[in-house]
């Protein structure tokens, strides 16, 4: 390659580097770094630039498309670009890029897909067994097909699950074919059981730098008891993730927060920081699936709950506060559905309004998960909410169908429990899983959202003012309510 420097003849053509992407819709165009996942925004010059970084076209020919008002744009932004090896030089067609064509809007840029019902726990949270018949094959156990149509639908990223996704005997050519379509690998969610050295070498092998989450809910039996694991897995286990976070990989741990592991957060929480994870999240599971029944056996009391949560948010903001003292990382922690302290930081860009659509955040509005039966529903806990099915339907059929798109564009609005609650502008409504077992999911409030906000607002955020964090916009919303 040539450098920059080398490229004031004008005769080196530019080219996008092998480690980006571009993706997008006609009126949303994007640049994705393959390896990292992130994705960048682009504006109408800098995409007409970077679809031209072909291998064929030099800077000359590229300055007389983009238009003489615009050069020197052009020249900054080539300048920065070549800065951060986003884009290289070489010989004019040395190597030449065909670049996804964009696909009409609204796109599809995040796809979870639960490649297997074959699993090797019987979880009594499980999400599965309730709609998959037991005799039922996985659909995509031989066609991989689907691969191609979501190449086609310029799809940024797959995240992949179960079931048991490291059962699959063919998981690591599913990653392989999903990267040759210029796709990040997001996540791989597993038990852990089988994270050992030939899966951790295998997923060394992959250009993405896939998250492992691993669901995980204590160091002790009895705290993993939802998921019915023996002393022995359970250390197989946590020597598992010990391993892959030494070989570099990025592990986090999703906890289901029951009766048996509430009182011992804390103690979790060092010893998970102490081994390197990056990232917890913890939740109590939804009342859907097996845990719609099993609830009664686990369901910790809400007074034990919030008081566990407290000791641990206290815990992890002075970890933080010591952390960005001395310019350090720490392990990110998540209450599902309550604390996220990136979210409330910047809260001043996050709040929701009535019109706004109820999945407008984390990108959920453009995500779809795909089940092993075929089945397509908008996000993996609406399990009940099916869009289509991949043995009528194509993806793309499905991804732009009304029936998918009615269901992505509920606005805060058409809950008409939520529009007059004061703190509907940041708990969005809730989640359209957490709903009674009448069945109306879309039209219900989230009753669990409810309980959330007010332990979030009373408890959680006074304590993080106490601390000097920035979260004037919720404390000021707390005392409107």
């Amino acid at each position: 390659m040539i450098n920059l420097a080398k490229c004031n003849s004008r005769q080196a053509a530019i080219i996008l580097s092998e480690n980006y992407t571009l993706k997008g819709s006609a009126s949303e165009p994007f640049l994705l770094n393959i390896i990292n996942g992130e994705a960048y925004r682009l504006t109408y010059l800098q995409f007409k630039f970077l679809s031209l970084c072909n291998g064929k076209n030099t800077l000359r020919s590229i300055l007389g498309e983009v238009g003489a008002n615009k050069i020197n744009e052009a020249h900054n932004l080539l300048n920065e670009l070549s800065h951060n090896n986003i884009v290289l030089f070489q010989k004019p067609c040395e190597k030449v890029l065909d670049f996804p064509e964009r696909v009409p809007v609204p796109h599809l840029r995040n796809i979870h897909w639960e490649i297997t019902k074959q699993c090797n726990l019987h979880c009594d949270h499980c999400l599965q067994n309730t709609y998959l018949k037991a005799n039922e094959t996985d659909f995509f156990s031989d066609d991989l097909s689907l691969i191609d149509d979501i190449g086609h639908l310029n799809v940024m990223h797959v995240s992949l699950s179960g079931g048991e996704p490291l059962l699959r005997r063919d998981l690591f050519e599913i990653c392989q074919l999903i990267e040759s379509k210029l796709i990040n690998l997001k996540r791989l969610f597993t038990n852990g059981i089988f994270l050992n050295r030939e899966s951790i070498s295998e997923l060394l092998k992959l250009k993405s730098k896939i998250e492992i989450v691993v669901g995980f809910d204590g160091f002790n039996v009895s705290e993993m008891s939802i998921r019915a694991i023996d002393e022995k897995t359970l250390k197989q286990i946590v020597e598992a993730i010990k391993a892959a976070i030494l070989e570099g990989i990025n592990v986090a741990i999703n906890t289901s927060v029951n009766k048996f592991n509430v009182a011992n957060l804390n103690q979790t929480y060092e010893r998970l920081k102490g081994i390197g994870v990056k990232r917890w999240r913890l939740g109590v599971p939804m009342l859907i699936g097996a845990y719609s029944t099993n609830h009664i056996f686990f369901e910790p009391e809400t007074k034990a709950l919030h008081n566990s949560y407290l000791n641990l948010i206290k815990l992890f903001l002075s970890d933080v506060i010591k952390a960005r003292k001395a310019d350090n990382k720490y392990m990110d922690v998540q209450l599902d559905g309550i604390f996220y302290l990136d979210a409330i930081e910047r809260s001043d860009n996050e709040s929701f309004e009535p019109i706004v659509f109820m999945c407008d955040y984390d990108d959920k509005l453009n995500s779809l998960c795909i089940k092993p039966n075929g089945a397509v529903t908008p996000c993996s806990e609406q399990v009940d909410n099916i869009v289509g099915n991949l043995k009528t339907s194509s993806l793309n059929e499905i991804w732009y169908s009304d029936r998918c798109q009615s269901s992505k564009r509920l606005k805060l609005c058409d809950v008409k429990e939520c529009i007059n609650c004061k703190m509907v502008n940041w708990c969005g409504g809730g989640c359209r899983a957490n709903y009674d077992t009448s069945g109306k999911a879309n039209l219900i409030r989230d009753k669990r959202s409810c309980e959330n906000m007010v332990f979030l607002f009373d408890s959680i955020l006074p304590l993080m003012k106490s601390l000097d964090f920035n979260c004037k916009d919720y404390i000021e919303q707390g005392h409107a309510r």
